[in-house]
């Protein structure tokens, strides 16, 4: 879904897209290791994939779920945007 046309247009105009890895199968650091258990913590994740939406501060506005088709998935984002 994050890779079809319609989002990917709604996103270059709306959003600042950031992937972050919380790799199961390939190893990382101890230092990243707990960078990553601190946004686990942070952000109270209980799974994966989890898309947050955050404002320039980075304060949680919300959260999207990932599984909704392009044209659902941006009206949820832009729901939270709004308030």
């Amino acid at each position: 879904m994050l890779t079809q046309k319609p989002f990917n247009d709604f996103a270059k105009e709306r959003l600042i897209l950031v992937e972050v890895d919380f790799p199961e199968s390939k190893p990382i650091t101890p230092e990243q290791l707990k960078k990553n258990e601190a946004l686990e913590k942070q952000f109270k994740i209980e799974g994966y994939p989890t898309l947050l939406i955050l404002n320039g501060d980075g304060k949680e506005l919300g959260k999207a779920a990932p599984t909704l088709e392009p044209a659902e998935f941006i009206k949820s984002i832009e729901a939270v945007l709004k308030g």
